[in-house]
C-alpha cells in the first residue's frame, strides 16, 4: 500500500482548488481523503441557499425573497451545510476520481470526516482480478429426457380441459369441480372472511384460505350448509391468529364440472389456427415438445458451464463489493415484497430472524452473483467480442415491438438502457463462444492477469 499526497486544482468552480491525499489500497480499493476550504464551499452553500429560501414562508418577505442571515437564523447554518452536501460531494468526489484517472467498479463509499473545513473521505472500489480457468478442464453431460406418447397425451388432456365448458351438476362436490359458496370465517371474535357467492375449486394444491379448507368441502350436496374447524398455520403472516383453530360456516349454492370434448378431429380443428386431423395435432405437440426439451438442455447445458467457469476461477473479491451486492438483494426483496403488499419487516417477522441475519444468509449468493458478472466480463475480454451500435439499437426495438415510435425514440436516447442491453448482448455472445469451446473439448489459456497499474487506472 502506497500513500501519496497532492494538490488538484479543479474546475467545479473556477479557481478553487480540492486538497486529496490517496491512499492505494491494492488490489482492492483506492481511498481518497478530500478537503475543501471555507472559500471553496461558499457557492455551494449560496446555491444551498437558493433552494431553501425558495421552499420557506417567512413572516415580512416576499417568498424566495429573504435574506441569507435571516434564512440561516430560521433554518440554522447546518442545514444549508446538509444541503449543500447533496451536491458538493458527488462533485467533488466525481472531479478527484476523473483526475487521478481511477476506473472505479463500483460508486464510492462515502464518509464524513468533518464540516470545519469540510473533509471527507471516498473508498472507490475496484474490479476484484480474476483469472479464468483452462476450459480443456471442464467437462459437461446434459442428459436429453425423451419425448414419447404420454407427453404428448398429457398436453391435449390440458387443451380438452381448457375448451371444456363448466356445467351444472346434481351430485356432491368432488376434487375439481367449480363451486359457488357462501363463507364466513372467524378466529375467536374476529371475522376475517366473509364472501357471498364466491367461485371456488377444492383440490388438495388449492390452499386457500387456509390449509384443509378444502377437504372440508368434499361430499357436499348443493343448498347444503356446513360448519368446520382447521387450524391456522405457524406460516400464517398474522402473529396474534398463528396454531389458533378459524371456524367457518360454507353454503354450498350451485356445483359445477367440466363438460370435455371428444377427442376427435372436429376438436383438433378448433386447437390454434386449427389441424386437420388429430393425427396432425398430435404431430404438432410432439414436435414442439421436442424443440422446447431441445431449448431447455441448451439452457441447462449452459448454465452448468458457467457454473463450472465460476467454481474453478481464481477471485477474491472484497467485503465492501459483496455488501454492496446484499444490499442490492435486499432492495430487490424489498420490492417483490412491496408488489404482494407486505413490508421487509413484517417478512423478517414472519421468519423470526432480523435484517442483520438476512443480510448474513445473502453474503454466499451475493459473492456468487459478483463472480458470475465477473466471468461473462472477463469472457467479453478473452475473446476480443466487440457489439455495434447498431446490435444495440437493433436488440431494443425488438424489446419494445408493441411501443408506439414516439416511446422507442425515446428509450433509444437512454444510455442507462443502451449500456443494459450492451451487457445483456455481450454476456450472451460470451456464453456462445465458452459454450462452443467446451463442446470441441479445446484447451484454453486465458492470458495472465498479474495485478497491475493498469488494472486500475484507466487507459
Amino acid at each position: 500500500m502506497c500513500a501519496v499526497v497532492i494538490i488538484l486544482t479543479s474546475s467545479l468552480n473556477g479557481d478553487q482548488s480540492l486538497k486529496i491525499s490517496r491512499e492505494d489500497n491494492l488490489p482492492e480499493n483506492i481511498t481518497l481523503n478530500i478537503e475543501l476550504g471555507v472559500e471553496d464551499v461558499e457557492p455551494y452553500l449560496e446555491n444551498a441557499y437558493r433552494k431553501v429560501v425558495a421552499r420557506l414562508r417567512i413572516p415580512g418577505f416576499r417568498p424566495g425573497k429573504a435574506p441569507r442571515n435571516v434564512v440561516e437564523s430560521v433554518v440554522g447554518r447546518e442545514h444549508l451545510v446538509q444541503e449543500a452536501l447533496d451536491s458538493v460531494v458527488p462533485a467533488c468526489v466525481d472531479e478527484a476520481i476523473r483526475e487521478e484517472n481511477i476506473d472505479p467498479f463500483l460508486p464510492p463509499e462515502v464518509e464524513m470526516i468533518g464540516y470545519e473545513p469540510l473533509a471527507f473521505k471516498a473508498i472507490v472500489p475496484l474490479e476484484p482480478e480474476l483469472i479464468l480457468p483452462d476450459y480443456g478442464s471442464i467437462s459437461i453431460n446434459v442428459e436429453r429426457k425423451k419425448v414419447g406418447d404420454s407427453e404428448v397425451e398429457e398436453v391435449l388432456g390440458r387443451y380438452r380441459s381448457d375448451s371444456a365448458p363448466w356445467v351444472p351438476v346434481e351430485r356432491s362436490v368432488k376434487f375439481g369441480d367449480l363451486v359457488t359458496l357462501d363463507v364466513e370465517g372467524r378466529v375467536e371474535l374476529k371475522t376475517i372472511l366473509k364472501q357471498e357467492r364466491i367461485d371456488y375449486i377444492p383440490s388438495m394444491e388449492n390452499q386457500s384460505p387456509l390449509p384443509g379448507f378444502s377437504v372440508q368441502l368434499e361430499g357436499l350436496e348443493r343448498g347444503i350448509t356446513k360448519t368446520f374447524s382447521v387450524k391456522v398455520p405457524d406460516e400464517y403472516t398474522d402473529e396474534t391468529m398463528k396454531g389458533k383453530d378459524c371456524h367457518f360456516t360454507v353454503t354450498v349454492n350451485e356445483i359445477k364440472e367440466k363438460l370435455l370434448p371428444m377427442l376427435d378431429d372436429e376438436f383438433a380443428k378448433g386447437i390454434g389456427e386449427g389441424f386437420e386431423t388429430l393425427d396432425d395435432l398430435r404431430a404438432d405437440i410432439l414436435e414442439r415438445l421436442n424443440k422446447n426439451m431441445d431449448l431447455q438442455v441448451q439452457e441447462e447445458f449452459n448454465e452448468q458451464a458457467l457454473q463450472e467457469v465460476v467454481e474453478k476461477s481464481v477471485v477474491v473479491v472484497p467485503d465492501l463489493i459483496i455488501k454492496r451486492e446484499v444490499d442490492n438483494m435486499v432492495d430487490d426483496q424489498q420490492r417483490a415484497l412491496k408488489s404482494r403488499n407486505l413490508d421487509l419487516d413484517s417478512y423478517l417477522n414472519h421468519l423470526g430472524k432480523s435484517e442483520n441475519e438476512l443480510r448474513e444468509e445473502m453474503r454466499p449468493a451475493a459473492r456468487e452473483r459478483v463472480v458470475r458478472n465477473l466471468v461473462l466480463k472477463n469472457l467479453s475480454k478473452e475473446f476480443n467480442l466487440e457489439i455495434s451500435d447498431a446490435e444495440v439499437e437493433s436488440q431494443i426495438k425488438d424489446m419494445f415491438a408493441g411501443a408506439n415510435k414516439r416511446s422507442i425514440r425515446r428509450v433509444l436516447k437512454s444510455d442507462e438502457v443502451k449500456k443494459s442491453v450492451s451487457i445483456s448482448i455481450l454476456n450472451r455472445k460470451a456464453m456462445e463462444n465458452l459454450v462452443n469451446l467446451i463442446k470441441s473439448n479445446k484447451s484454453g489459456k486465458p492470458k495472465s492477469k498479474t495485478a497491475s497499474k493498469t488494472n486500475i487506472l484507466k487507459k
